[in-house]
Formats: structure tokens, C-alpha cells, sequence
């Protein structure tokens, strides 16, 4: 038998002996003197016993389980205040009696409890006033911004110098990156884009799901207004 031959018995039979003790945990309480034999090698040097290495191993995995535990709950106060924020924009956009007061809700809701850095509401071929509303004609959005036109989610990433221009006009330049979606029913009526000077801050990988929620919103209270 070869050498190669001898390694790849040798392998094939440790699966098989660590197969047995997964499926027979209980071995060792009944052969304990196995243990004296047993080497299992430390990673600063010399050997540890095998209870000592099972409580190491179990060390280990405690430390994960809390660390996966501190991620979820973080992530559900994440998720506890947006669905806060949320709530309460949608039900100023409800109460709204107005297109101005639909404006002033976002305004408030995206430059104060969102921290939003930058907000602009598009509305084509439309007419309005307010923090971040402004109106482009279809012509221009559909030279620079077709692929917001056309998708039914979120754009999000670094858009061009062209493009962030005709969402956020002067505060084009302190953009790093954006998310844009379209507001739509029967037709295109406006364009709702958020904006960050951190080049990724915005990314295509990115949960859209409160943005296109909120487009969702606007499409039921805004357009009817307009």
C-alpha cells in the first residue's frame, strides 16, 4: 500500500470514528479510560484535557449566541423606532387638507425625526411650493433620469452630477450618493429621492421597503391634489 493509499484510509476512517461519536455522544461515560489516551492540541502549545476543550468550545459558542442576540435586539430597535417614525408621518400625510401640508409633513418627517441629510420631492410637469419641491418638465427627466421612470423600485447608488442636479438642484454637489423612486399611478407624476454626502451610504444591497411604502402613501393623498 502506498503512502497515499495509507493517508487516504487513515482519513476515511476518522470520518467514520467522528460519524460514530456524533450519532453515540454518550461513548465516553461508558468507555471513560478512552479519555486518558486522548491528545487534543492547544493553540498556545501542549495539550488541554477534553473537558477543558469542551468548555473552551462552549465559551466560544455562548460568546457567539450573545453577540447574535445583541445584533437582533439592536436591529429591533431599529426597526421599533422607524416603524414609530413611520407611523407618524403617515398619519400627518392622512391629515394633511392640502398639497402644501403634504409638503410641510415630509419636510418635518425627513429633515427633523429621519435626520434625512438631504430630501427632494420632483413633481413633472407640476406646480407646488416647499422645502425640497420643485417641478421638471418629462423632457428633462426622461433625458437623465429614465431608469427612475421606468423601475418599479428604488434606484439607489451613485447617480451622475446630471442627474443628482435635476433631483436636488444647488445641493447637487454635496452629494456622495442617493436613492430615488418614482411616484406613479395612472401616469409618472413626481419623484421622491433621499440624499447622503457619503458616497455609501445609499447602495443598491439596501432595504427600500419604508421608501417605497411611503411612495405607496403619496400616491394615495398627494396625486389626488395636485
Amino acid at each position: 500500500m502506498t503512502m497515499s493509499e495509507k493517508k487516504s484510509l487513515a482519513s476515511a476512517e476518522g470520518l467514520q470514528v467522528a460519524d460514530y461519536l456524533r450519532r453515540h455522544p454518550e461513548f465516553f461515560n461508558h468507555h471513560p479510560d478512552v479519555l486518558a489516551f486522548l491528545q487534543l492540541p492547544h493553540n498556545a502549545g501542549g495539550a488541554v484535557s477534553l473537558v477543558e476543550r469542551q468548555q473552551l468550545v462552549l465559551r466560544e459558542r455562548n460568546s457567539e449566541l450573545r453577540n447574535r442576540l445583541d445584533e437582533l435586539m439592536a436591529t429591533s430597535k431599529t426597526n421599533d423606532e422607524l416603524f414609530a417614525k413611520s407611523r407618524a408621518l403617515v398619519l400627518s400625510l392622512i391629515a394633511a387638507t392640502s398639497k402644501d401640508d403634504i409638503f410641510t409633513a415630509l419636510h418635518r418627517s425627513f429633515g427633523g425625526e429621519f435626520a434625512t441629510e438631504h430630501y427632494s420631492l420632483t413633481l413633472v410637469d407640476g406646480s407646488g411650493r416647499g422645502p425640497g419641491v420643485h417641478s421638471r418638465s418629462l423632457n428633462e427627466l426622461q433625458g437623465q433620469l429614465a431608469a427612475v421612470l421606468d423601475s418599479d423600485t428604488p434606484v439607489c447608488g451613485v447617480l451622475r452630477p446630471q442627474q443628482l442636479t435635476l433631483l436636488f438642484g444647488d445641493k447637487a454637489r454635496e452629494l456622495g450618493s442617493a436613492v430615488a423612486i418614482r411616484l406613479v399611478t395612472d401616469r409618472v407624476y413626481g419623484i421622491l429621492a433621499l440624499g447622503s454626502a457619503d458616497s455609501h451610504y445609499y447602495h443598491s444591497g439596501m432595504d427600500t421597503l419604508f421608501l417605497r411604502f411611503i411612495a405607496d402613501v403619496l400616491n394615495l393623498v398627494l396625486y389626488p391634489r395636485l
